[in-house]
């Protein structure tokens, strides 16, 4: 079974080549796709894939509606957009979820010659410290089936 962890944007250039960072956020930055189109995919200069998302664990675009962003001045527990976006997540056949990320891993794979196993990092745009993100939502849904998330 392929690995997965977790990670954020901001985070990104401290991810190994072997390390696919894969998009789990409903507005990825422009230069994760290389200024081009949201489905871009493109190998950075220093060996990482970029480009590549996880449609199916992307919040809906009706949920961004409902969240303000930062400073957030909601409790996550009643956060409409965290309610909505955790009925979305906890819906999905999670060994559909792992064979797709396999799948990611897998086409990389024939473009490099890893040192490495190929791991797949969930990107959010939150730090791990922040309550109120999508991070924490997918932590749970992966630990229902005793998965842990790491943080990297």
């Amino acid at each position: 079974m392929i690995k997965v962890s977790i990670s954020y944007f901001g985070r990104m250039r401290f991810l190994k080549p072997y390390q696919i960072p894969v998009s789990t956020a409903m507005w990825d930055p422009k230069w994760f796709h290389d200024n081009k189109d949201q489905y871009h995919v493109f190998r950075y200069h220093n060996g990482q894939w970029f480009g590549n998302r996880a449609k199916y664990l992307m919040p809906k675009y009706s949920y961004g509606q409902t969240c303000k962003g930062q400073p957030c001045n909601y409790d996550p527990k009643t956060c409409k957009f965290l309610s909505e976006y955790r009925k979305q997540i906890f819906e999905l056949d999670f060994y559909a979820v792992m064979h797709d990320l396999q799948s990611i891993a897998n086409r990389i794979e024939t473009y490099d010659d890893f040192d490495h196993e190929p791991e797949i990092v969930l990107m959010v745009y939150e730090k791990p410290d922040t309550p109120c993100s999508e991070r924490v939502i997918l932590k749970e849904y992966f630990k229902r089936y005793n998965y842990e998330l790491e943080d990297i």
